[in-house]
């Protein structure tokens, strides 16, 4: 009778991190690489992002496929969300008249006039990120997402590196991908936030530690 074989271990495959970086429109190339993962079978145990990394990533991290993510930047109206247009509908009756009157709004503070910190305000930019991850509305605490998610933005104040990874989903993409000059920064508590590249551009580390 042959010599019984012990069974082999069946060893556990390493956790996959998902590093995706800034860029710009360049940024949509990491659908390229997610698409390829997906078709190999391979998905990311934790995604981290960096200004468009954050936007695609954070996304991803919803259950977004490559494919569902690429039809969704081209029918965006890239034009109006890149813009402080509002709609006229929602525009306040007596001021209809003198809604397109003005080419730039400038703010006052102490009878003083202020130039603004950015050319977008991101009120556009922040309605189009708060419709596509309303499945996240609830969701307080990234690492609870279907694929673990933060992302890096810049306190402008102490120009220090602040991770993200809790908080309201949007708002922590917005801060990652707002550019500076072209973004106002928003505010996250006590921080004042702009894009994470400013600083470091890859989340290594980060998603090393996840």
């Amino acid at each position: 009778m042959p010599d019984e074989i012990p069974a082999q271990e069946i060893s556990k495959r390493p956790s996959v991190g998902l590093v995706l970086s800034g860029g710009g429109a360049h940024g949509i190339a990491h659908l390229g690489v997610i698409k390829v993962m997906e078709e190999a079978g391979l998905r990311p145990d934790y995604i981290t992002g960096v200004s468009m990394g954050s936007i695609i990533g954070g996304l991803y991290s919803l259950g977004y496929t490559a494919d569902s993510l690429h039809k969704l930047l081209k029918m965006t109206n890239w034009k109006l969300v890149l813009s402080n247009k509002i709609s006229e509908n929602k525009v306040v009756f007596l001021e209809k008249a003198h809604f397109y009157h003005s080419i730039i709004s400038l703010p006052l503070s102490f009878r003083k006039v202020m130039f603004p910190s950015g050319l977008i305000n991101g009120q556009q930019f922040e309605n189009t990120l708060s419709f596509y991850a309303w499945p996240a509305a609830d969701i307080n605490d990234f690492s609870r997402l279907p694929i673990p998610f933060m992302c890096l933005a810049t306190d402008i104040k102490t120009f220090k590196t602040v991770d993200l990874r809790t908080g309201y989903l949007p708002d922590a993409i917005r801060a990652s991908s707002s550019v500076p000059s072209i973004f106002t920064p928003i505010k996250i508590d006590s921080l004042l936030l702009l894009d994470g590249g400013l600083i470091r551009n890859f989340a290594a580390s980060e998603v090393k530690e996840m």
